[in-house]
């Protein structure tokens, strides 16, 4: 199976490309045409590179984000005009890509469910079978009316980024839940989300913890765990 992005993933590229087309045009106008070039072509080569990462389609489109966003980062760092803030560049470009999209549906989710803390556990349970999959390890901590609280033991963004020397990267993906999660407001939703400890900013498993509004942290709390690359 071949590195190929599934259709969210097209659709945030599309949306990437085009804000990274603007931040070019804005600090480098005259190199703009041939730093994306240089991008794209980075990135084909690191998906070649990365075959051997591929496990199912999940992974497949996961190696496609990473690779367009690493080969952004070094070639950033190969351009005067971008070198010093480099790291910065990239993850404002990930961070602000979708974002409008997931604070409109947290804004809109008390309205069209009766339960939105039922429905952001089903959404959660989806998406580590169907969008993360098997490049993904995670555990089930709490599950109950109550609480839903898992772990990622191994993250693919993670493992990614340490391969190629760069795990300052993976941290995006941690900050790009924020665009969600920052958004829950327990007076609107009925519900609390945390993630106290992640594997690319502590070293721990990413802890995420869904709870009733009112409902305290369980006993249970992130394990110490050592992430296979």
């Amino acid at each position: 199976m071949s590195a190929k992005a599934g259709l969210l993933d097209r659709l945030f590229l599309r949306g990437y490309y085009k804000r990274l087309r603007k931040r070019l045009r804005t600090g480098a106008p005259r190199k703009a045409k041939c730093i994306e070039a240089d991008m794209i072509d980075q990135a084909a080569a690191l998906i070649d590179g990365s075959q051997d990462m591929v496990v199912d389609k999940a992974s497949a489109s996961h190696i496609v984000i990473c690779a367009h966003m690493l080969a952004a980062y070094r070639v950033f760092q190969d351009v005067p005009e971008f070198r010093a803030q480099a790291l910065e560049e990239v993850m404002a470009l990930f961070m602000v890509t979708g974002k409008a999209y997931s604070e409109l549906v947290m804004r809109l989710l008390p309205y069209v469910s009766r339960d939105p803390f039922r429905t952001m556990v089903n959404i959660s349970r989806t998406k580590q079978i169907g969008y993360y999959g098997r490049s993904f390890d995670h555990d089930i901590v709490e599950d109950d009316d109550q609480a839903f609280v898992f772990r990622i033991n191994r993250c693919f963004y993670h493992g990614f980024f340490r391969r190629y020397g760069a795990p300052e990267l993976a941290a995006s993906f941690c900050a790009k839940d924020g665009n969600w999660g920052d958004a829950v407001d327990p007076a609107r939703h009925g519900f609390t989300f945390e993630r106290p400890t992640t594997l690319a900013r502590d070293g721990q498993p990413c802890l995420f913890a869904f709870r009733r509004k009112g409902v305290g942290a369980g006993a249970a709390g992130p394990a110490a765990g050592k992430e296979e690359a």
